[in-house]
């Protein structure tokens, strides 16, 4: 049982399917399947064993109870931070956000702010001319 507030729950879903209509999601292809919850328990992570079955009829188990295995199982950090890999990223296998500079985005952005600055001054010395010629 879990205690939330006043109320005790004492029932809880332990399974979900999804199946796929159609096709069907082509093989190394990355699918998000979405799960509405309501209040988790107060706890650090919970662990979802995972069998992926395939229209082949092969099955994938993605039970490994550590982030860094091959086959994890998918992980929902209630209070623990996510672990950090050797890269600094997270080792849930989301990209780390980098905090090196952008240099291509940087140089376009000075870029565009170069090419407005003339656009304003060939706007404004063509003015000039062509009031000057009244």
């Amino acid at each position: 049982p879990v205690t939330i507030g006043d109320d005790t729950v004492t029932r809880a879903v332990t399974k979900v399917t999804w199946t796929a209509e159609g096709p069907g999601t082509p093989p190394d292809a990355l699918q998000l399947l979405p799960l509405s919850v309501g209040p988790v328990p107060d706890t650090g992570a919970l662990r979802f064993p995972t069998r992926e079955y395939y229209s082949d009829g092969s099955v994938v188990d993605w039970t490994d109870p550590r982030p860094s295995d091959d086959d994890p199982a998918p992980i929902l950090y209630v209070n623990d931070a996510p672990p950090v890999d050797e890269r600094g990223g997270s080792a849930t296998g989301a990209s780390p956000i980098s905090s090196a500079p952008d240099v291509v985005g940087r140089t376009l952005g000075i870029g565009g702010l170069v090419m407005a600055a003339v656009a304003l001054v060939v706007s404004a010395i063509s003015l000039r001319h062509r009031g000057g010629a009244r």
